[in-house]
Parts: C-alpha cells; sequence; structure tokens
C-alpha cells in the first residue's frame, strides 16, 4: 500500500534511506531549505509519485518529519492521490516527550492527521502510559496495543 511515513527525527528517516531495499523509497528532505527550494522538492516528489523507475507494482513509500508532512500532503492533494496512502506516524511517544522543545509542531501534527480522512497508524517501540494517551483527546478512543 502507499505510504507516508511520519518520523520526528530526520537520522531515522536518515537511516532507513541507507538500509537495503528492493523499492525506491523518497525522503521528503527540507534540511537544505537554504539551498533547496520547496517547489523543487515538491517537483522532486511528483515525479517519484508518478514512478520514473517503470517498476510493475511500484507502490510510493514517502519519508517525512513532522514539520514538512503538510507540504507532503498538500502536493498529493495537487496530484489527486493522498487519499490512497496511509500515513505511518513513527516513534508517536516523541509527542510527549518533545513537547517542551516544539509541541506548536506535535500539536498541529495531531490536529491534521485528526482532520484527514486517510488512515492513520501511530507506533512506536517505546511504551508509554495509558493515562497520558488519556490525557490528549485525540488519543483517547484509538486502540493501543
Amino acid at each position: 500500500m502507499p505510504v507516508i511515513l511520519v518520523s520526528p527525527r530526520k537520522e531515522l528517516l536518515h537511516c532507513k534511506m541507507e538500509s537495503e531495499r528492493d523499492r525506491p523509497l523518497f525522503y521528503f528532505d527540507r534540511s537544505k531549505s537554504r539551498t533547496v527550494k520547496l517547489d523543487d522538492t515538491k517537483e522532486q516528489l511528483r515525479k517519484y509519485v508518478c514512478n520514473p523507475f517503470s517498476q510493475q507494482g511500484f507502490v510510493p513509500k514517502i519519508l517525512v518529519t513532522y514539520d514538512s508532512l503538510t507540504a507532503v500532503i498538500d502536493t498529493l492533494k495537487e496530484m489527486n492521490c493522498f487519499d490512497r496512502f496511509t500515513i505511518v506516524v513513527d516513534e508517536f511517544t516523541c509527542i510527549f516527550t518533545d513537547v517542551l522543545l516544539k509541541g506548536f509542531v506535535e500539536l498541529n501534527l495531531i490536529h491534521m492527521l485528526n482532520q484527514t480522512p486517510n488512515h492513520v497508524v501511530y507506533i512506536s517501540a517505546t511504551p508509554i502510559n495509558n493515562a497520558y494517551l488519556d490525557e490528549v483527546d485525540e488519543f483517547k478512543n484509538i486502540p493501543y496495543v
């Protein structure tokens, strides 16, 4: 299935990009934003989603940080293909631990994901106390395994 993997850390995405894989991934990298224009990165995303690899059965896998997700969503909506994507929020426990550093980004992420009709999965290898989830309205009614 087409996936957007959203991560709080660029380092996690870099590791995924460097790992061996059968299919090409696209990293929506805005870390070079001073030298690479947003429009150029969006154009690269468009080309990737349109399967320049001519692979039969190509399924797009997009990697992006929390703070750049809006640009990815906007681009995919312009292409009329956003609804095909499942959004996987990696290391979602960082939403709680990073709140003092960049709480605005995390709150915007949660709000945006609650507004989307797409299937959203929150994952983390770090356990979190259910009490924390119950304190955030957006997490109260989602299954936690």
